[in-house]
């Protein structure tokens, strides 16, 4: 009953299991939470949700906090990075780069690899409908990371859980 979804070689169940698993466990219900905005990209992820009948509670922040993010993401400190290139060098030339050396193996020889942020990137990480049209087909709550707090409450009884106080990271 597990369809193969080829384009990540995974197994997805199919909706008459998961409408039988739903159907059978009510009861035991419980709330998981996953940091994985790539779920919002893949088609076929957002139809097992659908299936699933799964909430989603959608993040969103400011477009340079992202885009920042990106950057940062992209030169992250690794064996064999050159020194990352300025901000304002990656934003006002559109893109900037970064040397990387690898050693192939062990003992093979070592070779040089671009490390490569474009501020494209954040152009088309931050395309509103690219991630807001799959929400519309799931139930869904869309908040800004500054209003987390102010809008906890709201979240907690949209879940159908009991009043419960916001722990915000030290």
């Amino acid at each position: 009953e597990l369809p193969l979804d080829a384009e990540n070689l995974a197994y997805w169940p199919s909706k008459q299991h998961v409408m039988r698993w739903n159907q059978r466990h009510k009861s035991n219900w419980t709330l998981v939470g996953a940091k994985q905005p790539g779920y919002l990209q893949n088609v076929w992820a957002m139809e097992v949700l659908t299936y699933i009948g799964v909430k989603i509670i959608a993040l969103v922040r400011d477009p340079v906090d992202l885009c920042y993010s990106l950057y940062l993401d992209a030169f992250r400190p690794r064996a064999g990075l050159g020194p990352r290139p300025s901000v304002s060098e990656c934003m006002l030339t559109g893109s900037c780069k970064a040397w990387q050396t690898i050693r192939s193996s062990e003992v093979g020889p070592e070779r040089l690899v671009v490390q490569e942020f474009s501020t494209r990137t954040c152009h088309d990480n931050f395309q509103a409908a690219q991630f807001l049209e799959p929400l519309k087909r799931l139930e869904a709550y869309v908040v800004h990371t500054a209003q987390l707090q102010t809008f906890w409450p709201r979240i907690s009884h949209w879940l159908g859980l009991q009043p419960i106080a916001f722990a915000a990271s030290p």
